[in-house]
């Protein structure tokens, strides 16, 4: 995850849950992250506990120019890529677990 420490963009998370927030926490990356990107509803408008950082859903226009992503949901990668690319989203996705790579959307 050298990546995000040696960069100074913002990054999005992908995934807004309690296993997220845990990554966040042990991975030390909540000051790269500028929102978590969730499907629930119920989390969209809400904030992570910990760092408050705000959760918006895949339409939001953050996630179109943003142009780095995180997914911290790590186990739903295939999923969320394909939302990101749904959405407009364009550049750089890490998926951190189980193996860090990294992935191009253009």
């Amino acid at each position: 995850l050298r990546i995000l420490n040696e960069t100074n963009e913002n990054w999005l998370g992908i995934g807004a849950s309690i296993s997220t927030s845990y990554l966040i926490n042990e991975f030390e990356i909540a000051q790269k992250i500028s929102y978590l990107v969730d499907d629930d509803e119920i989390k969209q408008g809400k904030h992570s506990p910990l760092y408050a950082l705000e959760v918006i859903p895949f339409n939001h226009e953050r996630v179109k120019r943003e142009g780095n992503a995180i997914i911290l949901a790590w186990q739903h990668s295939n999923v969320l890529i394909n939302r990101l690319k749904a959405s407009d989203f364009k550049g750089k996705v890490l998926i951190p677990l189980p193996e860090p790579h990294l992935l191009i959307i253009e």
